[in-house]
């Protein structure tokens, strides 16, 4: 009895822990997506300012 509850407990601890890492990977990939984004939008504002101010 104590034996297959503790393996279930465990069993349950371990899906948890799987659940939130894969919960934070997935906020962290998000994360790095959102920044590159903006990298990349800001990248090419300041290319059309020097294009811009090249042209003028």
């Amino acid at each position: 009895m104590k034996e297959t509850f503790g393996e279930t407990l465990s069993i349950e601890m371990t899906n948890m822990l799987i659940m939130a890492i894969s919960a934070s990977f997935v906020q962290f990939l998000a994360g790095v997506q959102m920044t590159t984004g903006y990298e990349r939008t800001s990248d090419l504002i300041v290319q059309q300012n020097h294009s811009r101010s090249s042209t003028v």
